[in-house]
């Protein structure tokens, strides 16, 4: 769901007219991206086996921190060129088009993660290293 809301975050920058107007979409954006980003992780394990989390979890974060740099790189000749509100205009669209494209191509197997859950607290107690009260 955050998915298909995210995008519409920057446009109401585009509605601020005063330094406060940017607060109620930081306080809602923020709860947006909480949900974004544990959404997109749960999603990241559900599509990966256990010996491939450690790369698929790498390859995540290093292509997350290269789009985080070229966004800001590339807002920044945007800004300096056309100003403020092509950013947040082009930020939404890009969002957007990236938030269908997943909608449509990243589906999770939940048959395999349905398979591994535990029938009882016996069985969770004696796999799970941490699980207070094991033997």
């Amino acid at each position: 769901m955050t998915n298909m809301i995210v995008p519409f975050l920057p446009w109401t920058w585009l509605l601020a007219r005063a330094p406060w107007h940017i607060l109620p979409a930081q306080l809602i954006g923020g709860f947006l991206w909480a949900g974004y980003n544990l959404a997109n992780f749960n999603l990241l394990l559900s599509l990966s086996t256990e010996e491939q989390r450690p790369r698929y979890t790498a390859v995540h974060q290093i292509a997350l921190t290269l789009a985080t740099a070229g966004g800001a790189a590339l807002g920044g000749l945007i800004v300096e060129e056309w100003g403020y509100l092509p950013v947040f205009a082009l930020s939404g669209f890009g969002r957007l088009a990236a938030g269908l494209f997943f909608m449509f191509s990243a589906k999770p197997d939940h048959s395999a993660s349905q398979s591994k859950k535990p029938k009882n607290q016996e069985e969770l107690r004696a796999n799970h290293p941490h699980f207070p009260g094991r033997r």
